[in-house]
């Protein structure tokens, strides 16, 4: 909300810097956002008079002007036709500039010098922005400053409105605000009645047939209307509010709802059939035109203003076409009515529209506002002289709400909660400045009844707040809780979650997040088997669509989606994503298990062409090196990979099981080819689902140091014959139960078979790691091992030396 200091101040005597008052509101809860002020850019405009008017030489539509500013002549050279000798107007001197950039400087026009600009309204934004230069009060003193002779200077504080606290959507607003803040009296003004004019009652009847959407509806009638602009103080104040000046009637209206908060409406009364105003909720499919010349076809309920024949506002929201203002308007009906939040509320919602108005009405006006902002309108009518106003305002309150309760506040409870020490006396004081009458009920005990405008105060703590505002935030003491220190449970959960995704995030994969559910075809899709848990999902009662509408049993099915979708959006060529996440599945007892997963997926290049390599596709090692990389980092050291998955949607000769000691953690593997098609890809795709909670079991949370051996090592092949069928992980199993504290590791290196190997036998060699922590071995000592390390491969596996 934008709030100008020098309205402000109509209301309340405030003497403090602005930048005082800026901090004051928002340490009470109003933020102010920004400081604008409002005159520098007058600040090279002066006040001048055209002593002299010629033709200019050389062109038919310029005229030379002598123009004296108070301590020296200048000549201007201008092209506006009102321009004349003794004319006082507004001169740009050279340096000035303007809001669209334009900067004045002395130059020659045509040929003649001109030392400056003689400016029109809408240079200046001020006046009438089709009258030619401004023609100012003969009465100014030339050489003043135009900002100060038309006492133009003002500070606007842009104010963030909470949206429980639309009572101070309005200058009253805050200036109730401040005052109660500054402790300073409020100055309401008090409006003449207009003396003369026809009885409302006379002149226009009220049905509300929609009562709870429109409990109130007051009306004032003005005749012999005036249509004109408004006077230059009123469009610059709503100018510097934000709001555009349209004429002086409309003017008013919008003036009363920024200084009152309450929103008018006038109606041309002439073009109102049956001097009756009918407030209904709309009909079915009923269209109607708003001001803008935009015809909506109305929601169910929208609340419409009426008269005998046809529909002529929106409620809350915008008048219509048919009955709005015009130059020929010579009477009017000022409406000022109190709608149901709810109500505005959901007809804006359905059309799109939001205003000024609908704002206001949206979070709530206060309902006994509506009469004091129609005396404020017929005031200004009068003053401004744009007509005469009758003599009484109509007021339709057929079932008046009923007014605010008592709310019970505890003493002891004010200071418990704030942490202060005030007396019952101090708080109705504090309560007394917000308009709030008290009554003490007791000891320590006072009676809190709210005014009309405070709807939100409804419950003690609400109180509280304000006592806390008024008191200052500031003198609230700070106090540290007493509470015993020690350490966090440790949650291994979420630490091997933190774990998994800084490993696999360095391998190369991105995290994805999806909805837990999936469309039921997905399970076919992937070859999920009947007699499996996982194909009888749980189902929702109310999906938000067909393809979410059961609880997924397997994340891969989400990510295969993932994949779907950015090879269809052709995104990227090669992706790698996974995520952690819940499957939910029923048990044969009919309850309900949930499971927390871990997948994974590959696709495309996993390494484009360079100088020194070829680029190549992913494939099953590279899904299992990440595994590898993924286990190790949890520190999980008893897993094995074994061969021939269960799983029907991947290649069995291309994926295995992983297990962690006794367990199956899960599958990978590569996609069935048939299966890769259907999600659109036309590279293998290598997946791997794990469950999480096994990870979390076998997940080591220490870490041990061992320091490095200052002693060389020694490095020793081995190269076997076996059997065919003997898989290579049977021998590395071999090689693990050797129990010899100076055979630190080994890996495979070579694979053959054919050759010089005989028909059933393949040749496996391994690369061995001797070394002491203690002495440099001797080739005795690694011999001796090794020899003893052969004979137990050949008793367990019929190994013979290559």
């Amino acid at each position: 909300m934008l709030l100008s200091i020098r309205w402000l101040r109509e209301f309340v005597a405030l003497e403090v810097p602005v930048q005082d008052l800026a901090h004051r509101l928002t340490m009470s809860g109003f933020e102010v956002e920004s400081i604008s002020e409002i005159g520098p850019q007058w600040d090279h405009i002066i006040v001048a008079e055209v002593q002299a008017s010629a033709q200019h030489p050389d062109a038919d539509k310029l005229t030379v002007n002598s123009v004296y500013t108070g301590t020296q002549t200048h000549q201007v050279v201008c092209g506006a036709p009102n321009v004349r000798a003794g004319l006082k107007t507004a001169l740009a001197l050279p340096g000035a500039a303007f809001p669209d950039g334009l900067v004045i400087k002395r130059s020659k026009i045509r040929g003649q010098a001109s030392e400056g600009m003689l400016c029109s309204s809408a240079e200046l934004c001020i006046g009438d922005p089709d009258g030619g230069i401004l023609e100012l009060d003969g009465r100014l003193t030339p050489g003043t400053l135009l900002a100060d002779a038309l006492d133009l200077r003002d500070t606007v504080l842009d104010i963030s409105i909470t949206p429980n606290r639309a009572d101070c959507l309005s200058v009253i607003g805050m200036a109730r605000e401040i005052a109660a803040l500054y402790d300073l009296p409020l100055q309401l003004p008090v409006y003449a009645t207009p003396q003369g004019g026809p009885a409302c009652a006379d002149m226009i009847a009220v049905d509300i047939q929609a009562p709870d959407a429109c409990p109130r509806y007051c009306a004032a009638f003005a005749g012999d209307i005036i249509i004109a602009p408004s006077p230059l103080w009123m469009r610059r104040r709503l100018e510097n509010c934000g709001m555009r000046s349209i004429n002086n009637i409309v003017d008013i209206t919008n003036y009363v709802l920024l200084e009152w908060g309450q929103p008018l409406h006038a109606f041309d009364y002439s073009l109102l059939r049956g001097k009756k105003i009918v407030v209904r909720a709309a009909r079915s499919a009923e269209r109607f035109t708003t001001l803008d010349n935009t015809t909506h076809t109305l929601p169910a309920g929208a609340l419409m203003i009426c008269d005998a024949e046809q529909p002529r506002a929106l409620a809350g929201i915008m008048g219509g076409l048919d009955s709005s203002i015009t130059r020929e308007t010579n009477t009017i009906l000022l409406e000022s009515a109190y709608f149901k939040p709810g109500s505005i509320a959901a007809t804006g919602r359905a059309l799109g529209i939001k205003t000024e108005a609908s704002q206001r009405f949206e979070k709530g006006v206060d309902i006994n506002g509506l009469i004091p902002a129609l005396q404020r309108a017929t005031a200004l009518i009068a003053d401004l002289k744009a007509g005469r106003a009758a003599s009484d305002i109509l007021d339709h309150y057929p079932a008046p709400i009923e007014a605010p309760r008592p709310i019970e506040v505890s003493v002891a409870t004010v200071n418990k909660t704030l942490g202060l020490t005030l007396t019952a006396e101090t708080i109705a004081c504090h309560l007394a400045r917000l308009h709030m009458h008290t009554v003490a009920t007791g000891p320590g005990a006072l009676a809190v009844t709210p005014p009309s405008h405070r709807y939100d105060i409804k419950t003690q703590i609400d109180i509280i707040e304000e006592v806390a505002r008024l008191n200052g935030y500031d003198t609230i003491p700070v106090t540290y809780p007493v509470v015993p220190l020690c350490s966090p449970e440790r949650n291994i959960t979420r630490e091997v979650g933190e774990q998994a995704r800084t490993l696999l995030t360095a391998a190369g994969f991105s995290e994805v997040i999806n909805y837990s559910f999936q469309d039921p075809n997905l399970l076919s899709a992937l070859r999920i088997s009947s007699d499996d848990m996982r194909s009888d999902p749980v189902r929702l009662l109310n999906p938000l669509s067909a393809a979410q509408s059961v609880m997924r049993t397997t994340v891969l099915g989400s990510l295969l989606n993932n994949l779907q979708h950015n090879l269809r959006a052709n995104r990227c060529p090669a992706c790698s994503f996974f995520e952690i996440s819940n499957v939910f599945m029923k048990t044969p007892e009919g309850t309900i298990i949930e499971k927390r997963m871990l997948a994974g997926l590959t696709y495309g290049m996993q390494y484009t062409d360079t100088w020194a390599l070829a680029g190549r596709d992913a494939d099953i090692f590279d899904i299992k090196g990440c595994l590898e990389t993924l286990l190790n980092g949890l520190r999980i050291v008893s897993y094995r990979f074994e061969t021939g998955s269960t799983e029907a949607f991947l290649i069995p000769q291309s994926s295995m099981r992983l297990c962690i000691g006794d367990t199956v953690c899960g599958q990978c593997g590569t996609l069935d080819p048939e299966i890769a098609e259907f999600f659109d890809a036309a590279s293998p795709v290598h997946v791997f689902e794990l469950d999480f909670n096994i990870l979390c079991a076998y997940y080591v949370d220490h870490r041990s140091y061992t320091p490095f051996s200052r002693y060389p090592a020694v490095q020793r092949d081995l190269a076997l014959v076996i059997d065919k069928t003997i898989s290579a992980a049977d021998v590395c199993a071999a090689l693990d139960s050797f129990k010899n504290s100076l055979l630190k590791q080994w890996h495979i290196f070579d694979f053959y078979q054919g050759g010089s190997i005989p028909a059933g036998k393949k040749s496996i060699a391994f690369r061995l790691i001797f070394q002491s922590d203690d002495r440099t071995l001797t080739d005795a000592e690694v011999n001796k091992i090794h020899d003893k390390l052969l004979a137990s491969l050949r008793v367990q596996l019929g190994a013979e030396l290559r």
